[in-house]
């Protein structure tokens, strides 16, 4: 049995992580200057956020195929 994501669930997914880390980058441009340290550790959170969201959704999937 295949496990095909679906447009919806990664249209999803890439419009999450575009909000989270432009908030994670606009927090840490206000109250940092401006440097690649401190757009990687902007977008460091950024990436956990996204990951976690992936698993969620895996995890959600399985769940409902259970049901």
């Amino acid at each position: 049995m295949k496990n095909k994501i679906k447009r919806s669930e990664i249209l999803s997914w890439a419009i999450f992580t575009i909000i989270v880390s432009s908030v994670f980058l606009y927090w840490r441009l206000t109250t940092h200057s401006l440097s690649l340290y401190s757009i990687i550790d902007a977008l460091w959170p950024a990436a956990m956020c996204s990951v976690a969201f992936i698993g969620i959704l895996l995890n959600l999937r399985i769940l409902i195929r259970k049901a």
